[in-house]
């Protein structure tokens, strides 16, 4: 990128080594990371680059979950989103749709907001089915926390449901994480003791 003097190319570059230390040298790398968040933002901006900013939010959001920064990547978050629609990448936008729930369920966000983001990322990642049982589990703590007990029983379900479908192994014997958070938020220990023991049971073999 430097040879042909691309600096898009070369920032783009720079946001996949940042992203690929982080990966491997763990939240420690999280300071080097958001500089190269700061110094790369500009360049894309510059050359009218979405998919390179959407790639840019998506680093920042990664790197502020890890240092436990939620409201700070609340907003890098609907920088995703808005970056990969305008650059019309539907596969990003899917991929992002996982830590965006995590963040739903454990950040700042009133839970009635909470809820209707998470129907709208449902409706926006229709036909991938993995990502949206993750949804769906997200959703369903959501509920709970807003006293829709039943209602999130069934949505609980219905995600585990798509993952047995798939067979998705590992994933599919963790909705646990998700059902049991609901039933202690109903007061329900022992169903949750018995939902965690049934998927730790099945990891252990």
């Amino acid at each position: 990128a430097a040879e042909i003097g691309d600096a898009r190319l070369g920032a783009r570059v720079e946001l996949i080594e940042a992203g690929r230390a982080q990966f491997v040298g763990g939240p420690d790398l999280g300071p080097r990371a958001l500089e190269t968040v700061a110094a790369t933002v500009p360049i894309l901006e510059q050359a009218g680059d979405d998919a390179g900013l959407a790639r840019a939010a998506r680093l920042e959001m990664y790197t502020k979950v890890m240092a436990g920064r939620l409201k700070e990547a609340t907003a890098a978050s609907a920088r995703i989103l808005e970056h990969a629609r305008r650059a019309g990448d539907e596969r990003l936008v899917s991929r992002s749709a996982a830590p965006i729930a995590y963040i739903l369920v454990h950040g700042p966000e009133p839970v009635e907001n909470a809820i209707t983001r998470a129907r709208e990322m449902l409706a926006e990642v229709r036909g991938d089915r993995k990502t949206e049982a993750i949804i769906l589990g997200a959703l369903a703590q959501l509920q709970a926390m807003n006293e829709e007990f039943d209602p999130a029983r069934t949505t609980y379900r219905a995600a585990q449901d798509i993952l047995l479908e798939l067979g998705t192994g590992v994933d599919a014997s963790s909705t646990s994480m998700d059902s049991a958070q609901v039933e202690l938020l109903a007061g329900n220990v022992d169903a949750a003791e018995r939902k965690l023991r049934r998927d730790y049971d099945a990891l252990e073999a």
